[in-house]
C-alpha cells in the first residue's frame, strides 16, 4: 500500500478522534471537502503544504502525524 494511503487512514482516525467532520477541517484549512475525502481514502495525493494545513484542525504537528503512519505502515 502507498505511503500516502497510510498518511490518509492516520489524518482520517484522529479527525474523527476529535469528533471533527470533514465538512469542519475544510473550513478551517481552506482545503475543499472533496480533497479531503479522497486525500483520506488514499486516492489523491497532497502537497506538504497542503498537509501541513490539515494538520492544523488536529492540532498536530506535521512531522507527528508522519511518526504516527510510520507506526501504521511498517
Amino acid at each position: 500500500m502507498p505511503l500516502s494511503t497510510h498518511v490518509g487512514e492516520v489524518f482520517r482516525r484522529l479527525r474523527q478522534a476529535k469528533r471533527l467532520s470533514q465538512r469542519e477541517v475544510a473550513r478551517l484549512s481552506s482545503i475543499a471537502r472533496s480533497d479531503i475525502s479522497l486525500f483520506e481514502r488514499g486516492k489523491q495525493r497532497i502537497y506538504l503544504d497542503t498537509f501541513e494545513r490539515l494538520c492544523v484542525p488536529l492540532d498536530r504537528r506535521p512531522v507527528l502525524l508522519l511518526i504516527e503512519t510510520e507506526e501504521l505502515a511498517y
